[in-house]
């Protein structure tokens, strides 16, 4: 437990066995939110930043109906059978040109998408 000095708008904490010393600067509440905010940004910048970095590999299982899972692309397995498996590789290309067609509009897994405008502080 920490025994506190006051000495007006600055406080100096201390540990009971005096071996730690901590400045705590008196904020308003305002100042108080807004240092919450701010930390809290950059909290989130943090973790942003490492949406759709993941490491993990791929992974293919059968399905008890006999289709191909595949695990590790999102939250959860992607599943077809092997005919729709077949055809998609071999008209891939559409999906490729398609996505080159509508770049501006097609969107990354990793970049948050704000469905509400955050408020201005």
């Amino acid at each position: 437990m920490g025994l506190g000095v006051s000495n007006g708008h600055h406080t100096t904490e201390q540990t009971t066995d005096m071996t730690e010393t901590q400045e705590v600067t008196a904020m308003s509440p305002t100042e108080a939110l807004l240092a919450e905010i701010t930390r809290l940004k950059a909290e989130n910048a943090a973790m942003l930043a490492t949406i759709g970095k993941s490491n993990k590999k791929l992974s293919c299982k059968v399905s008890e109906k006999g289709a191909v899972s595949v695990y590790g692309l999102q939250r959860f397995p992607i599943t077809l059978y092997k005919d729709q498996w077949k055809r998609l590789d071999k008209e891939f290309d559409i999906v490729t040109k398609f996505i080159a067609e509508n770049e501006g509009k097609v969107d990354e897994h990793g970049r948050p998408v704000l469905s509400v405008k955050p408020e201005k502080v």
